[in-house]
């Protein structure tokens, strides 16, 4: 890959699929050829900011993009047909937003596509590049307070971000979720990091 200038896509254009493009338009290795976004207007003024072509559909943009690297920045409950349907086309690597899937059947059939396919799919726990959890991730993996027994976490969040962070989408999209999925999938994903290799057995 040396050398070689990645194609990427990215499909959910809200707050954090806004956030790779910013990313991508940085780094001169990728470049951006694809975006997709059910809102027609902000595909395509998203298109146009980064110099690419607007999709609404993602198996158009699959379809018409040979593609290295894709991101599926969608709403949780509808991580799974861009996903799947990244995987069938051969995109070789798939950065997918937490959680993998709102049910289990989905991410099974995720899980299952991915292996036959031999795609490298990561789903991004963005609390792992957050200094304090780097922090304790060191202290605990370094055996600098001991070997730990028991662990308990507790994860807080205010009411505006399910009821305002989309805007005038925001019920919509909460609807679709739950604190399970938006915040405690954070905590499970914490506590397999810092305990490794422990597992997490059992969640209440």
């Amino acid at each position: 890959m040396s050398g070689k200038q990645l194609k990427a896509g990215v499909i959910g254009l809200g707050l954090l699929g806004s956030q790779y493009l910013q990313l991508f338009s940085r780094r001169p290795e990728i470049q951006v050829v694809g975006v997709c976004d059910v809102r027609q207007a902000a595909a395509a003024a998203a298109a146009a900011q980064h110099k690419s072509t607007a999709y609404t559909d993602a198996a158009a943009l699959f379809k018409e993009q040979r593609l290295d690297l894709v991101v599926v920045a969608t709403p949780a409950r509808l991580h799974l047909a861009p996903t799947l349907a990244a995987i069938d086309a051969g995109v070789p690597v798939i950065l997918q937003e937490k959680p993998l899937a709102t049910e289990l059947s989905q991410a099974a059939t995720i899980f299952d596509r991915v292996e036959q396919h031999g795609t490298r799919l990561f789903v991004n726990f963005a609390n792992r590049a957050m200094p304090y959890d780097l922090a304790t991730h060191y202290l605990l993996q370094e055996g600098l307070i001991g070997a730990p027994v028991y662990a308990e976490s507790r994860l807080d969040d205010n009411i505006s971000v399910p009821t305002r962070l989309w805007g005038e989408r925001s019920r919509e999209f909460a609807a679709g979720s739950s604190p399970a999925h938006f915040l405690l999938s954070h905590v499970v994903d914490l506590m397999h990091w810092y305990f490794a290799p422990a597992r997490v057995v059992e969640v209440f």
